[in-house]
């Protein structure tokens, strides 16, 4: 992907060394080219979790799941340092992100800018076909909400 890339930053210092640097969605890849043509780099994500969705999503509640994938990524606490969030994937190509969080609350989010970014550095444990509609899971998520609310005493 670097080879078609045009560098967002690209200097030579003194000495001949080139510092390059690409945006690639969320994610930034820092190069450092030696005199000698060998490079080195690193990948960054430079934008943290995003938690809206597109202004113009357009997830209808008749809109059919076909795909649901459950993801790990690294997070900055927590006894594992870890958390999942499943991504649903619908027939006419929207997503819908759900996830619990640390206070129990459940997470919804339609078409997320910033989803392929995050996907690329998470794993994927679980992958399947799923059936159902957006108001099937979509009612399910609102139960699982009031019974939290219920056991808090909401």
């Amino acid at each position: 992907a670097l080879n078609s890339a045009v560098p967002f930053f690209d200097r030579r210092a003194e000495d001949g060394s080139r510092f390059m640097v690409y945006r690639l969605g969320n994610l930034e890849v820092r190069v450092i080219e030696g005199v000698n043509g060998k490079r080195i780099g690193a990948v960054l994500s430079i934008q943290g979790l995003v938690q809206e969705g597109s202004a113009a999503s357009a997830v209808s509640t008749s809109d059919k799941l076909v795909k649901a994938t459950l993801y790990v990524e690294a997070a900055p606490c927590g006894t594992l340092r870890s958390r999942y969030y499943v991504v649903f994937a619908t027939e006419d190509g929207h997503t819908i992100v759900t996830e619990q969080l640390a206070d129990g609350s459940t997470t919804w989010v339609e078409d997320s800018e910033g989803l392929d970014a995050r996907n690329s550095l998470a794993k994927v444990v679980h992958s399947s076909e799923c059936l159902g509609t957006v108001e099937g899971l979509r009612k399910l998520c609102d139960a699982q909400r009031v019974g939290l609310a219920g056991k808090l005493g909401v």
